[in-house]
């Protein structure tokens, strides 16, 4: 039946994402949360991963629509 309940699969999404912020709640510094789609380069990930910054590389943006 859930199959093709796009609800479902949504809901499902969200509720995981939402525990994971909650289990990580108490350490942010552990988690890293970023909308890939909004990034011109890589410098939040580098950071969060103690890379210098001047590795950073652009987001490719291939086939926005």
């Amino acid at each position: 039946d859930k199959l093709y309940d796009k609800d479902y699969y949504v809901g499902m999404y969200e509720s995981r994402n939402a525990e994971i912020k909650r289990y990580f709640s108490n350490a942010p510094d552990k988690l890293l949360v970023i909308d890939i789609t909004k990034e011109q380069d890589t410098a939040k990930i580098c950071g969060f991963l103690n890379i210098p910054t001047h590795m950073k590389v652009a987001v490719p943006h291939s086939n926005q629509t």
